[in-house]
């Protein structure tokens, strides 16, 4: 049968018209508030397990990042490949393919889901062992890490339906469901790990839970849609030209998260030839570098949306426009948040339980982080822009060439020359500085925009199913 959907939905952000700054601040700040709501979780269990559970609790927590970060990269940049295609058919007003993408989106959110739980399952205690966690914080990071990836079907479907709603200009609905959860989360934390005392599970428990209340949130919003982005559970299968689409910017995309992480994974193995003080020190100001991050990130994911709906409209002067208003929003917050945390990192790392001993290492971290975040902003929202572009191959050699080679090339060299924690923790800025070099060459040398055209608007307002 067929039926008639509403172009638009209604509060969506429309990134095609009007002011450009204040329409990526509408979308971003959503996404802000999202993004601040995904670190709480974190944050909140190592609180909770940081000043209620065992001594080597927050440590034990904080040593999984890493891993899981590089267990679950691909599949989070699958739903950023799902969220560029729909983004690019939303703006173009295509119905029939903006249907085709959303349900192949979550055909791919459930088989990511299954795939990530199998292989945490399988290698989490492995690959936290290869990568010298301390024998005292192991027994507890492999119970907590392998209870987070049995929630991964719903935290993929998760991400991919809310990758969905991002595209077409809904950042609002997603910080709602986030909300919610993550009040759920405080909740559940405070009952397992404060009253029942079940330690590291308790707080894995919490996480996995209020995941899934946000995938049905999530999922239920766009069942009831009347717009076209409109989801029916019975058609979830995937179309080939669609889940061709996505893949293309998907893999691209997963393979640069999963290139990020793996540097990451080899600091954190590094840190941890340190010790557990060093560990606790690194982990808490992991957390609060989790929240300048995300402001950036924000950024990122405002122009990702934003290039991809106004080149499926035909706008590329807006799109050029757009990235320079971007890139002075984000390099402005990274540099103001900065020095609030430079100031406050003290107080700021002993809200996690931090000891004396701990301290010096976390106060470096956040030092390193405050002054150079404004330098990563620069590569991160271009490679935003170029992912919202279709151009998801150049921000994943990059990534490689930077975030992973230049990484360990410095790390490797400076732990001859001063084998101290902040050698290691150095290697952050000097890739932040070769990555915005080469992104600012590839935006001002490359022809990374797609042929011009004209919109189609004989687009049909009807799709079939």
């Amino acid at each position: 049968m067929s039926a008639k959907f509403k172009l638009k939905g209604i509060g969506n952000v429309n990134t095609t018209t009007g002011v450009i700054w204040k329409q990526l601040l509408l979308f971003a700040l959503p996404l802000l508030f999202s993004n601040f709501l995904q670190q709480l979780y974190n944050a909140i269990d190592l609180l909770i397990v940081g000043n209620f559970s065992t001594d080597t609790a927050l440590g034990a927590v904080g040593s999984t990042g890493a891993v899981t970060g590089l267990l679950v990269g691909m599949f989070i940049g699958i739903s950023t490949g799902a969220s560029v295609v729909v983004s690019h058919a939303y703006g173009a007003e295509d119905n029939r393919k903006v249907y085709e993408h959303v349900h192949s989106t979550m055909f791919l959110g459930l088989v990511s889901g299954i795939i990530m739980m199998v292989i945490g399952l399988l290698a989490s205690r492995p690959l936290l062992v290869l990568m010298n966690t301390p024998d005292v914080l192991l027994p507890e990071a492999a119970q907590y890490m392998q209870i987070i990836f049995i929630g991964m079907i719903p935290t993929a479907i998760y991400n991919m339906a809310s990758g969905i709603l991002r595209a077409v200009g809904d950042s609002k609905r997603p910080l709602i469901f986030l909300i919610i959860a993550a009040i759920t989360n405080l909740v559940l934390d405070l009952l397992f790990v404060a009253v029942l005392d079940f330690g590291v599970a308790g707080a894995g428990w919490a996480t996995v839970i209020s995941q899934a209340l946000s995938a049905v949130l999530s999922v239920a919003t766009l069942m009831r849609s009347e717009t076209n982005y409109r989801y029916f559970i019975k058609e979830t299968k995937p179309h080939k030209e669609s889940v061709k689409q996505i893949l293309q910017i998907g893999i691209p995309a997963g393979m640069q998260s999963v290139i990020i992480n793996l540097a990451n994974t080899i600091i954190q193995t590094n840190i941890n030839a340190y010790g557990p003080y060093a560990v606790e020190g690194y982990t808490a100001a992991g957390r609060i570098d989790g929240f300048l991050y995300m402001c950036i990130n924000s950024i990122s994911l405002a122009i990702m949306t934003f290039v991809g709906q106004n080149i499926g409209a035909g706008k590329y002067d807006r799109v050029r426009k757009g990235i320079k208003v971007a890139l002075g929003l984000a390099c402005g917050i990274a540099a103001g948040l900065g020095l609030i945390i430079y100031i406050f990192r003290d107080p700021l790392l002993r809200m996690f339980g931090t000891n004396d001993l701990s301290l010096p290492t976390g106060e470096t971290m956040l030092t390193i982080a405050a002054s150079g975040y404004w330098i990563f902003a620069i590569g991160d929202v271009l490679s935003g822009a170029f992912r919202g572009a279709g151009k998801a191959t150049f921000p994943m050699v990059s990534s490689m060439i930077n975030m992973f080679g230049v990484r360990l090339i410095w790390v490797y060299v400076a732990q001859l020359i001063y084998p101290e924690v902040v050698s290691v923790l150095l290697a952050f800025p000097v890739s932040w500085i070769a990555q915005a070099i080469m992104m600012l060459i590839f935006l001002f040398r490359a022809d990374w925009l797609p042929a011009e055209k004209a919109p189609d608007k004989e687009a049909s307002e009807e799709i079939y199913v």
